[in-house]
């Protein structure tokens, strides 16, 4: 054990088309198979409205996607007008950054905190980042450089890069932004330095993408290419359309009244329409419905099927609005309120149709006016006029404010305000008994109940963010699964965790060793159940563990930093340097690593 305590990985965690083909016939009876399956199974469920969706027959099982492309033929002018909105651009090739005139010359960035520099620069049509250091004399130590790959943002607030390394996708540390014309630190940079491996997640990139090919159980790990279509699409809203396609390829008569093979925002009721909007415009705490994953909702159907979509109650003493909740601050506006349901998302914004910056505030002025009369101002008319922008509702009723988790953004505040100060509704401030929580995506008049398991890792996500007041609803719930014998991976891991801090040592090894063997894919778990069989002198089965581990998640560092301190200590010494150069090939700004070869040399370890 004093050897081992010599090769501690000594820091904290740093967490973590005009006819038809034979096979287009074949297809189409498969589909109409598809949504047969659909109407029966709506039929034999008594909860009518969880599956008000399958009115549309695009929504059933099995319809595929087929890309905007092939909505053009026939809607192009609908697709020329979309394709210069925000989210028709919302994720590009790195070209564009030239082409915006955001990179005419290279550009490096000093990050003090980390003594670390970064560099963005394009080099014969490529563009790439590089992160290096200086010892004291000015000598380069290391330098990592990956090219970009795509580069998610329409540059509305901003625009950041990702790379792409084998089919993994990670962050890339700088990002432009548009409100101060320079880049700067990405998001989560400004707290530490990540490097190129912070992984870019599936809901992340899904909803700034048209269609992403995700492998399921694996972050940041993408199938072949990991982006099948750039900027949101029209199936993004409008759902697959691969029976609408077909259906009209093969000159399908369309049946009296709504045409129901594709899916028509328009005509969905006002909250089935704003589940739509929500699954990427409503933030806060998102947990998973179990056996679901982001990519099976379909635009359509009620979005708590796949997710549940809760928040705390709002400090009453808290002094910003919850700005990234666009969705819930809608919901505490008088204006909603008194709308009787018929004030939604679609009220304001047309997603075809995006206004200049010079006719925004005249756009969306006139849709106050569709239920607000020209008097209904008190202010005088020759001080709206003055105002920047003149005239123009949102000024007073809907103020931007500071992105706080988005350097240098600002958004809209979706409260509409009747005055600036007026205090929430008492709604916002209630939470259910149960559970602590509002339940934001609750389907109306149903009783939405939130499965065990996603609440847990519900009040996981608060604790997380030191919401001490979810505590006791936290370790009461684990209590109650732990002795339900539910063997799911998240709850097994929970009660692992609750051992270790009870001191139970024996207890905790055992069920994290029972999360792995349930086939978990999530490094945390590996990680954990390392530290702890390292803590217990099982050097063997730690470094057995941690070699799968990065089978599983090849550029996850803390695998190789692990390792390589395992090896080390469990006197493996050629194993462990070999494990700290290839750690160094994938992250050479990786400072446990550098620290761990600086000593490797001071011991004469490496000549």
């Amino acid at each position: 054990m004093a050897v081992e305590r010599d090769w501690q990985v000594g820091r904290a965690r740093r967490s973590s088309t005009s006819f038809c083909r034979p096979w287009q016939t074949a297809s189409l009876i498969v589909l109409l198979a598809a949504y047969s399956w659909g109407q029966n199974s709506k039929s034999n469920n008594n909860n009518k409205d969880a599956h008000a969706g399958f009115e549309y027959r695009n929504t059933a099982p099995g319809v595929r996607y087929v890309g905007s492309d092939k909505c053009r033929s026939c809607h192009a002018t609908i697709y020329a007008q979309y394709a210069h909105t925000a989210m028709g651009q919302s994720t590009s090739l790195p070209g564009k950054l030239v082409e915006l005139g955001w990179l005419n010359k290279p550009t490096e960035i000093f990050n003090q905190k980390e003594h670390r520099h970064y560099q963005v620069f394009a080099r014969e049509g490529r563009v790439y980042q590089s992160e290096y250091g200086l010892d004291g004399q000015g000598r380069e130590i290391f330098r990592h450089t990956e090219e970009l790959a795509y580069i998610v943002g329409t540059g509305s607030n901003g625009a950041t890069p990702v790379v792409r390394r084998g089919n993994y996708l990670f962050q890339a540390p700088l990002s432009y932004y548009s409100a101060k014309k320079t880049w700067d630190l990405s998001p989560n940079y400004e707290v530490r330095d990540l490097g190129f491996s912070l992984p870019v997640t599936a809901d992340c990139i899904g909803c700034h993408t048209g269609r992403t090919q995700p492998v399921v159980g694996k972050e940041g790990l993408y199938d072949d290419p990991p982006v099948l279509e750039l900027a949101i699409g029209c199936e993004n809203c409008h759902g697959p359309g691969e029976l609408h396609v077909l259906e009209r390829q093969t000159s399908e008569p369309a049946l009296d009244g709504p045409d129901r093979s594709i899916v028509n925002p328009a005509k969905l009721p006002f909250w089935l329409a704003d589940n739509i909007c929500m699954n990427c415009h409503e933030g806060d705490i998102r947990t998973l419905q179990p056996g679901k994953t982001e990519a099976d909702f379909r635009p359509g159907t009620p979005l708590n099927d796949i997710l549940a979509i809760l928040k705390a109650p709002i400090d009453p003493q808290a002094t910003e609005s919850p700005l990234l909740e666009h969705y819930y601050s809608m919901t505490l506006s008088r204006c909603y309120q008194g709308s009787g349901g018929k004030l939604g998302c679609q009220t304001c914004h047309d997603p075809h149709v995006q206004p200049s910056p010079h006719d925004a505030p005249a756009y969306f002025r006139d849709r106050c006016l569709h239920c607000h009369a020209e008097k209904s101002c008190t202010l005088d008319l020759k001080k709206r006029i003055v105002q920047q922008p003149e005239d123009a509702c949102s000024t007073c009723h809907m103020d931007r404010q500071p992105a706080l988790t988005v350097s240098h953004s600002t958004l809209t505040d979706h409260r509409i305000l009747r005055a600036p100060g007026e205090p929430y509704p008492e709604s916002a401030f209630k939470a259910s008994p149960d559970t602590g929580f509002i339940h934001v995506n609750a389907v109306p008049g149903e009783d939405s109940k939130i499965p065990p398991v996603s609440l847990l890792r519900a009040y996981r996500q608060e604790l997380v963010r030191s919401h001490l007041e979810y505590k006791d609803y936290y370790f009461s719930l684990l209590d109650q699964l732990s002795k339900s014998n539910k063997q799911d991976p998240f709850v097994l891991s929970a009660v692992a965790q609750k051992a270790l801090g009870d001191h139970d040592l024996s207890r905790a090894k055992a069920y994290a060793q029972k999360v792995i063997d349930q086939g978990s894919t999530a490094a945390y778990d590996y990680l954990f159940l390392d530290n702890l069989l390292a803590g217990s002198g099982d050097l063997n089965a730690s470094i057995d563990l941690l070699k799968k581990g990065i089978a599983m998640a090849p550029y996850n560092n803390f695998f190789y930093e692990n390792l390589a301190a395992r090896e080390l200590s469990a006197g493996e010494t050629a194993e462990g340097l070999a494990t700290i150069r290839r750690g160094l090939e994938l992250f050479p700004e990786d400072f446990v690593l550098r620290e761990m070869q600086e000593e490797a040399v001071a011991r004469g370890l490496i000549h």
